[in-house]
């Protein structure tokens, strides 16, 4: 499936089970993904993706759809989790921005029907029942469950539109100091545009915490309003169990339960809903 093109590398980075490869087709550098089954949802991504140029998202730019294989463009730079640290704060607090103004237009995308409540809510039953037959435990596991018991109510009514689900520093492309796009549309979701804000508590705080703050002022236009922090302190709380039972699934709990471990402290096990890092 790939004779038509000169392969220049093979990206092996990730969770993803597709073959990704960065291929020369003529004069443009492309991505090219082949992947087993799935065939509508990933025709779904690339139609998602299309409507995302249409707005003017630096996203992977949609070429051609055949089975079993999807052509992206592929954007120049690196991984911004491997040279963020690199960068000075203003510059990690500019690509925040940034990337905040890529989120908003993925967000715009409403779904045709809203089943957020009832969805996340059976997700995070499914996961805390899962729970306690699990080797490994997190402390203070009681009072996080009360919390998000008390604040479930706050996800009636949200709106429902496209979700990225994935993105933070890992998703995200910085060439020369600059942000250069979203990548790795394959998890999308619909729901709660708040939710897209979980992977950056979990992951991208503990790397920059400028992006952080530069993704949510970037993303509100300045401060953001209390309501937006009690809803990502909900999400980020059904994430310690969500997290604990993929990990022990993957085989990678110790890894997982770290960074459970980190976000609970930055929420004082859960019985604040603006992280410590965070200055209101």
């Amino acid at each position: 499936m790939l004779e038509q093109y000169t392969v220049l590398r093979h990206i092996t980075k990730g969770f993803s089970n597709d073959q990704k490869f960065v291929v020369q087709n003529g004069d443009e550098k492309v991505l090219v993904r082949l992947f087993e089954g799935n065939q509508e949802r990933r025709e779904q991504e690339f139609e998602l993706l299309r409507k995302l140029e249409q707005l003017g998202a630096k996203t992977l730019r949609p070429i051609a759809m055949e089975e079993g294989k999807m052509v992206t463009s592929f954007i120049e730079g690196s991984d911004a989790e491997e040279v963020i640290e690199t960068l000075t704060e203003a510059e990690q607090y500019d690509i925040g921005w940034e990337a905040s103004q890529d989120l908003l237009k993925i967000h715009s995308i409403e779904a045709e029907e809203n089943t957020w409540y009832a969805y996340q809510l059976s997700k995070y039953k499914r996961y805390v029942e899962q729970y306690p037959k699990l080797p490994i435990k997190v402390a203070g596991d009681d009072q996080i469950i009360r919390f998000i018991e008390e604040r479930t109510p706050l996800m009636k009514g949200r709106p429902c539109v496209l979700q990225h689900d994935d993105f933070h520093l890992s998703n995200l492309i910085v060439d020369n100091g600059k942000y250069a796009g979203a990548i790795d549309f394959g998890r999308f979701d619909w729901g709660d545009p708040i939710f897209d804000f979980n992977k950056l508590g979990m992951f991208s705080t503990e790397k920059s915490i400028p992006f952080a703050v530069g993704m949510i002022e970037g993303y509100h236009n300045g401060k953001p309003p209390h309501t937006f922090w009690e809803l990502y302190a909900l999400y980020l709380a059904m994430n310690v169990f969500s997290s604990i039972v993929w990990g022990h699934r993957q085989g990678n709990e110790d890894v997982m339960l770290r960074h459970v471990e980190r976000f609970i402290e930055d929420h004082k096990g859960f019985t604040k809903v603006v992280p410590a890092w965070y200055k209101v």
